[in-house]
């Protein structure tokens, strides 16, 4: 398991660089992908239908919703932040209920996020950079959720950089608690993991 991984770039030359993540003003936000997600204890879970049906787009939403807390401007560090979430809606809609929940521990490799990624197909963005959260899993028996956060080139579907992070999850009800988890990890990108992966990623 890789904590973070950065892609070669491109051959063609008008595809982003890894770079780009920190020079350009402007991300394409994909939202939350459950598509290959476990959620891990099945007595955190116990309406798995009701988590395909509601909670998926739920914790998308909320991002919106709540735009003041779940800030992404400031959490990235840019001037604007667009948002398509017709990708991951279509993609999330894919999860069986019936296999969405287990007792054991479950991983997402390398290749399955370029296997996500190569699905990204936006009808209203072409071009730039985009992100989305790829979950791997919320696990109720250490209330902490796992997801890589993947940014990708859009006309190439090229990642350029994802990195493996957990947040903790906190608070009342399923909807809220979870999604305190990914304010966790947003707050961690703000205040450390940006700089450090700018520091790597520009010589």
């Amino acid at each position: 398991m890789f904590s973070i991984f950065v892609s070669p770039r491109p051959e063609t030359t008008n595809m982003a660089d890894t770079k780009d993540i920190f020079l350009t003003e402007k991300i394409v936000w994909f939202g939350l992908d459950f598509s290959r997600a476990k959620m891990i204890g099945q007595t955190g879970f116990n309406n798995p239908v009701d988590i395909v049906n509601r909670l998926f787009s739920n914790w998308n939403n909320i991002i919106l919703l709540e735009e003041k807390k779940y800030n992404l401007i400031k959490f990235l560090g840019k001037s604007k932040i667009v948002y398509d979430f017709s990708v991951v809606t279509r993609r999330n809609k894919l999860v069986q209920p019936k296999e969405l929940v287990i007792n054991t521990d479950h991983k997402i490799s390398s290749e399955d996020l370029t296997t996500i990624i190569n699905d990204y197909k936006s009808e209203e963005y072409s071009e730039g950079i985009g992100l989305s959260f790829i979950i791997e899993s919320f696990n109720k028996f250490n209330n902490q959720s796992y997801l890589y956060v993947c940014f990708f080139d859009i006309e190439s579907r090229s990642i350029l950089l994802a990195a493996y992070m957990h947040g903790k999850a906190r608070g009342f009800g399923i909807r809220n608690f979870w999604a305190n988890s990914i304010h966790d990890i947003l707050t961690q990108i703000g205040t450390k993991k940006l700089k450090k992966w700018e520091k790597s990623c520009i010589k």
